[in-house]
């Protein structure tokens, strides 16, 4: 786990900063899955270590465990999933319970669109969820709006950037 977690974010983390890039935005874990054993989240707290001392703007995401939409889940995802709508015991589980992947990445791309080079942020499961409800929701709201046509030019030369077409 130290090599797929803390080695990757470190040589991402190098070529950042080789790269010029002012902000890292670095996927991280709430918690341990169950079935994996202590060194898995220990090598991701590592991971983040790094990046926060990188001297890269940063923001580090703890999501909790995945699932992508249509798929089967584990029951016990799907209960502590249900338990986090409590108030109280919703804190609690809010590492452990799923959160589907299509959330997330709304939550990820609002967020990459939104950073500040200078702010550092470490994002929970709960706010991490929350925004790409709120993000999948404006996007659902957003107007489309229709295809316009070109205008009609009534000269002899052809518009700027026009190419015969290939044969």
């Amino acid at each position: 786990y130290r090599h797929l977690n803390f080695v990757s974010a470190r040589n991402v983390t190098q070529m950042a900063v080789n790269d010029g890039v002012p902000h890292l935005i670095l996927l991280s874990a709430a918690a341990r899955p169950f079935g994996l054993p202590r060194e898995y989240i220990e090598s991701k707290r590592d991971a983040e270590r790094h990046v926060q001392k990188s001297g890269l703007g940063w923001t580090i995401l703890r999501a909790s465990p995945m699932y992508a939409p249509g798929r089967r889940r584990n029951i016990l995802y799907m209960a502590l999933s249900l338990f986090r709508r409590l108030p109280l015991l919703g804190r609690l589980v809010a590492g452990y319970a799923s959160t589907d992947v299509e959330s997330v990445a709304q939550g990820i791309a609002s967020l990459a669109l939104s950073s500040n080079a200078f702010t550092n942020r470490m994002i929970g499961p709960t706010q991490l969820h929350r925004l790409g409800r709120t993000a999948a929701r404006q996007r659902r709201r957003a107007r489309v709006l229709p295809a316009v046509e070109p205008a009609q030019v009534d000269s002899d030369e052809p518009p700027f950037g026009w190419l015969p077409p290939v044969r």
